[in-house]
C-alpha cells in the first residue's frame, strides 16, 4: 500500500513538472484565462452581494457566512481545474480513440492516467486568489474567528475535492459502457451548478438527491459548516464520510466497468 502511494505521488510529480513546462511555453494564455475566471468569481460575488443588500440573511447565514462559502466554493473548484478538469473533458475522446486500451498496459493506475495525466499549473492563480478571499471572509466573521480553527481548510477541501472527484468519474465512467456519454457529463454538470448553491436554499426533496444521491451539495456547504460554526458536529464526520465512501463507490465502479471494457474490446 506504502509502495503503491509512493509511485502514485511520484508519478503525479512527474505529472506536474511536464505540465508546467508546457503551461509556461504561452504564458499570454496563464494571464487571460486567470482574466476570464476572475470575471466568473466577480460574478458570484456581486450576485450575493446584491440580494444582501436586501436581505438579511438566506437560510439562516448572513453576508459573512456566504462569503466564506463563496471563498471555499472558488478554492475547491480551483484545484479541481487544476488537476482534473482537462481530464474528464477529453475523457470521452479517449475512450473511442482507445487511448484506455494503450494506458491499461501500463504498470501504473489507469483510472490516474485517464483523470489526473495532464495538469493544468495556470489555475493555481485561482487557488491563491481563492485562499485569499477565504481567509479574508473568515476573518470577517461575527464574534471573530479562532485561527487555529483555519487548519480545518486543509481537511475539508481535500474531502470535498474527494467527493467532486469521485462523483464526476462514476459519470464519466459511464463512457466505458456506451462509448458516448457526452450528456452523462452535462447532467453531472446540471447538478453540481445546484451545489455552487448553499444547500439550506433548496427544498427537501433536491436536498435529498444532492447530499445523499450526488452529493455535490456537499463540496462548498459542509466545509463551510465546519468552519463558520464550531458548534456542528455532524458536519465534519458527514463530509468526511461521503468524501471516503463516494471514492471507494467510484473505484469499484471504474474497477468492474474496465473488466467490462476489457471483455468486450
Amino acid at each position: 500500500m506504502r509502495e503503491s502511494l509512493k509511485k502514485m505521488l511520484h508519478l503525479e510529480w512527474t505529472f506536474f513538472k511536464l505540465s508546467a513546462i508546457a503551461d509556461l511555453q504561452v504564458p499570454f494564455n496563464l494571464v487571460l484565462q486567470f482574466t476570464n475566471d476572475i470575471l466568473w468569481y466577480a460574478m458570484q460575488i456581486v450576485l450575493f452581494e446584491a440580494l444582501y443588500l436586501h436581505v438579511d440573511s438566506l437560510g439562516g447565514w448572513g453576508i459573512a457566512e456566504m462569503r466564506v462559502f463563496l471563498g471555499v466554493l472558488f478554492l475547491v473548484d480551483a484545484f479541481q481545474m487544476i488537476f482534473f478538469a482537462y481530464n474528464f473533458e477529453v475523457f470521452s475522446e479517449k475512450i473511442v480513440h482507445r487511448d484506455l486500451d494503450l494506458l491499461l498496459l501500463r504498470p501504473v493506475s489507469s483510472q490516474q492516467l485517464m483523470t489526473s495525466q495532464k495538469i493544468q499549473c495556470g489555475f493555481l492563480l485561482n487557488a491563491v486568489f481563492a485562499l485569499s478571499w477565504l481567509l479574508w471572509s473568515l476573518s470577517l466573521l461575527p464574534g471573530g474567528f479562532p485561527w487555529m480553527h483555519s487548519l480545518l481548510i486543509f481537511i475539508v477541501v481535500p474531502a470535498a475535492l474527494s467527493i467532486f472527484y469521485s462523483t464526476r468519474l462514476i459519470f464519466c465512467t459511464v463512457a466505458l459502457l456506451m462509448t458516448r456519454a457526452e450528456h452523462f457529463h452535462e447532467l453531472y454538470f446540471t447538478f453540481f451548478k445546484m451545489g455552487q448553491r448553499p444547500d439550506h436554499l433548496y427544498g427537501p426533496g433536491i436536498r435529498y438527491i444532492i447530499l445523499l444521491i450526488i452529493p455535490v451539495g456537499m463540496i462548498a456547504s459542509f466545509p463551510t459548516k465546519v468552519l463558520v460554526d464550531p458548534a456542528d458536529h455532524e458536519a465534519l464526520p458527514a463530509l468526511l464520510a461521503a468524501a471516503a465512501g463516494f471514492l471507494l463507490v467510484a473505484n469499484l465502479f471504474w474497477r468492474w466497468s474496465v473488466k467490462r471494457y476489457m471483455t468486450i474490446g
